[in-house]
């Protein structure tokens, strides 16, 4: 009896909380547009109200689900925002690129031209995460300060009103920060998969009108790696690509705050900063050498698979299995010992960076305590220790963004070059009642300078009558 009674008031909570889920739109979404497309009806997979759209709390029923067990196509939510779906995606981006081709001559043509179509495609959406970063970054600076005003109420014996109010205030910058933060990830992770939907799908259309000769230069391990890896690569700069403002934004802030409280202290700092920044130049440096390495010993190894694949028969009737196995499994040892390389160069500049924060917080507090002699008090460090929080992210993040914009260079290019590849005219579709084209004493001559390198424009022939 008494543990009956005590679920009562569980069992009264729990139906309160559905009946706010419900007016909220949170009763399972997902879920129930799962099992209605599974009956062939229209499913409402899309977040109701604003809490939900705010908290994206819709996404419950689905996380549930797939702690239970593996998620399938019909449990995922549908990208109904304008320019997310892959066709639309793809489209768009092909009347941006079809514009900038038909502006500008085949020579004018340069790699910034692929990213100045993605941008004129998804520019708005990022532009928008943009301003939420700024929000974010502007209550992260705000933090210190509100900080070092409630230890000076604190410590001058203020009320409990204006003590409650100052952390009232700090609790609702964070509540702000997180919330921004949140959401401009969603946004600029949507980006990022809208742009890599774009690429894919155009450089499959792309592959569908080639001409012969460029069907001759564009190999299927290039194809495969612009589809793959190089539509992924720029996919992931995308949702660290705003570090470029916010991280020197984030470092001015946060020198000013610490030069009003610690003075000259801070040069000491700036001399470990610059070090660091140094350091990580010298292994930005290396990290891009070595991923252009990987991308030759990708295209290297994906070669002598399609040799390989291609050439099965033959292989198999001469018994060459381990010579060609052994050239396959050296080019892909070569591979894997360049990733063992570029993943110990990540890991140390990511090592490097981490520490760094805490190690120009403690150069600045020893400076400002033992060379200049300044009394060492609650507040000044409490609020050096966050100050120097804001130096954590855009010291992290701005080396990674720009060792990753120099690998995405490489995708940019290789995308651009295929993008301009010579295509075939398709010919009009009719129906014909007699002969169409008829050839009489004939010489045909197909192009094939492209494929050989020769620019006399000679090339194979073939005579008929």
């Amino acid at each position: 009896p008494l543990r009956v009674a005590a679920c009562r008031p569980m069992r009264a909570s729990l139906r309160i909380l559905s009946a706010l889920c419900v007016a909220n739109g949170l009763a399972s979404p997902l879920l129930r547009g799962a099992s209605a497309r599974a009956k062939g009806e229209p499913g409402v997979d899309k977040p109701h109200g604003l809490l939900a759209a705010a908290t994206f709390s819709w996404l419950d029923p689905m996380l549930h689900l797939g702690a239970t067990r593996p998620l399938q196509l019909p449990d995922l939510p549908p990208l109904e925002a304008p320019g997310l779906p892959t066709r639309a995606a793809a489209d768009s981006f092909e009347e941006q690129w079809a514009r900038l081709s038909a502006s500008s001559t085949p020579t004018a043509l340069n790699v910034s031209e692929v990213a100045v179509a993605l941008w004129r495609c998804h520019g708005g959406r990022f532009a928008w995460a943009g301003g939420l970063k700024l929000c974010c970054d502007l209550c992260q600076i705000a933090s210190p300060l509100l900080l070092k005003r409630t230890i000076a109420l604190l410590e001058s014996g203020a009320g409990l009103r204006r003590g409650a109010g100052a952390v009232a205030g700090l609790l609702g910058l964070t509540a702000l920060q997180a919330f921004a933060l949140r959401h401009y990830f969603a946004s600029v992770f949507k980006t990022g998969l809208a742009m890599r939907a774009a690429l894919v799908g155009a450089t499959y259309r792309k592959l569908l009108l080639l001409s012969p000769a460029a069907r001759l230069r564009a190999s299927s391990g290039e194809i495969t790696n612009l589809m793959g890896s190089d539509a992924q690569r720029i996919a992931d700069l995308t949702p660290y690509l705003h570090a470029l403002w916010f991280a020197p934004l984030q470092v001015t802030a946060a020198l000013a705050i610490l030069g009003r409280e610690l003075g000259w202290a801070v040069l000491p700092g700036l001399a470990v900063i610059g070090a660091m920044l140094r350091l990580n130049k010298s292994i930005a440096a290396a990290t891009y050498r070595v991923q252009k390495q990987l991308q030759l010993a990708r295209d290297e190894r994906a070669r002598l698979t399609r040799e390989l694949l291609g050439g099965i028969k033959a292989i198999k009737l001469n018994a060459w299995e381990a010579p060609f196995g052994g050239r396959i499994e050296r080019a892909r040892d070569a591979e894997l010992g360049l990733m063992r390389r570029l993943v110990k160069l990540r890991s140390l500049l990511s090592a490097l960076f981490t520490c760094t924060p805490t190690l120009v917080a403690v150069v600045m507090l020893a400076a400002s305590t033992y060379a200049y002699r300044t009394p060492l008090t609650l507040k000044t460090a409490m609020t050096v220790l966050a100050t120097v929080n804001l130096l954590r992210s855009p010291l992290v993040f701005l080396p990674l963004v720009l060792q990753s914009l120099q690998e995405a260079s490489l995708s940019f290019g290789r995308m651009a070059s295929f993008l301009r590849l010579p295509e075939s005219t398709p010919l009009p579709g009719n129906d014909l009642a007699e002969v169409g084209v008829a050839f009489h004493a004939a010489t045909l001559q197909w192009p094939s300078d492209a494929a050989s390198g020769s620019g006399d424009g000679s090339g194979g022939d073939a005579s008929g009558g």
